[in-house]
């Protein structure tokens, strides 16, 4: 599956979607439509079939199964730490960038509770 994010025609509210990349289904899904807007970024985690998103507008990042079911919040308006703008995994850490200053913060994504400075 190809995931995006993409306004929906019909609310014209901002979702993260799901299509067939090899066109067998032509039905685009709107998987999550909570906690999206236009600056949201996202990434996938194939091992453990999870999306992970960051909202910039909101400051707060996200999880749920790659079916758009079991969404949760990883963090929300950490005082030091303003508009988190891309998010990426790599092996078991989350890594969560600003829009401006500096600094990356990291957590396990198995118990994403503390998110320290990388």
């Amino acid at each position: 599956y190809l995931y995006f994010v993409g306004e929906n025609s019909t609310t014209h509210n901002f979702s993260i979607f799901r299509a067939s990349m090899d066109g067998s289904n032509e039905l685009v899904e709107a998987l999550i439509t909570d906690y999206v807007t236009n600056e949201t970024s996202h990434t996938l985690d194939l091992d453990t079939e999870t999306i992970y998103w960051v909202t910039p507008s909101i400051e707060s990042g996200y999880s749920s199964d790659i079916h758009g079911n079991s969404v949760k919040v990883l963090f929300h308006q950490l005082a030091f730490f303003r508009q988190p703008s891309s998010i990426g995994i790599y092996k078991n850490d989350i890594y969560v960038s600003p829009r401006t200053g500096f600094g990356i913060l990291k957590a396990n994504k198995h118990s994403p509770m503390f998110w320290p400075y990388f």
